[in-house]
């Protein structure tokens, strides 16, 4: 499935991107219906609507050389009461804050509670010579795997990524990074996040730091949401 997004900003007036310290960039989505999934099951029965929704979906990435943070953007919607629940934002990997080879993402809703969960970040990429321009910039593909273990099977869902070396940020939309470059578009099973705006900064950005939450592991969090359903 493709998508493309317009780029309303890409260049802001940089000659040489090593005078570049952080950036802010806005990336748009379009979802992958999964009705079969546990999360999807939950949010349609608290939400009809909740599809139509995400098509207004803005997420926020901002970085600077040591770490990077990337959430859903705080905005208006024209349903507001399917885009603020806590479980739309466990579905787009909460506020994700990635440091030290590690993504540590934040969660907070009112029906499963406020926790972190940490995992090391996947540099486990291929690189390929495969390229295309993303708006004025030549991108190259990566691929990896997403592998989720659970107590029936393990799955396995391929994940690529077109990175441009022109940014050497190795950032991108939800938990993803560990590449020679910002990450201009990435598909998932769950949806394909393209960029829209990219605002470079020639001074560095301040990140977020995480809440205070308590920590979990990621199967924790799989079995909240499959007792929430069975309820």
């Amino acid at each position: 499935m493709k998508k493309y997004f317009l780029i309303s900003l890409l260049l802001i007036g940089f000659s040489n991107f090593a005078q570049v310290k952080g950036g802010i960039v806005t990336y748009g989505v379009t979802v992958i219906e999964d009705k079969d999934s546990q999360i999807d099951k939950l949010m349609l029965s608290m939400n009809a609507n909740y599809y139509s929704i995400t098509k207004e979906f803005e997420f926020i990435l901002k970085f600077n050389s040591e770490r990077a943070h990337f959430q859903m953007a705080e905005k208006m919607y024209s349903d507001n009461e399917a885009a603020d629940m806590g479980m739309v934002k466990i579905r787009f990997n909460g506020s994700s804050l990635i440091a030290n080879d590690s993504v540590f993402s934040e969660y907070s809703s009112r029906n499963l509670g406020d926790f972190i969960v940490k995992k090391a970040l996947n540099k486990n990429w291929t690189l390929t010579n495969e390229s295309k321009l993303i708006g004025a910039y030549k991108c190259f593909k990566a691929t990896t795997e997403d592998i989720v273990v659970t107590k029936e099977k393990t799955f396995r869902h391929p994940i690529t990524a077109w990175y441009c070396p022109e940014i050497p940020f190795p950032y991108g939309p939800l938990s993803y990074g560990g590449l020679p470059g910002l990450i201009l578009e990435l598909q998932t099973k769950n949806g394909v996040y393209g960029v829209k705006k990219i605002d470079l900064k020639e001074t560095p950005i301040e990140i977020e730091t995480l809440k205070k939450y308590k920590f979990i592991q990621s199967e924790e969090l799989y079995k909240l949401i499959e007792i929430k359903n069975s309820n």
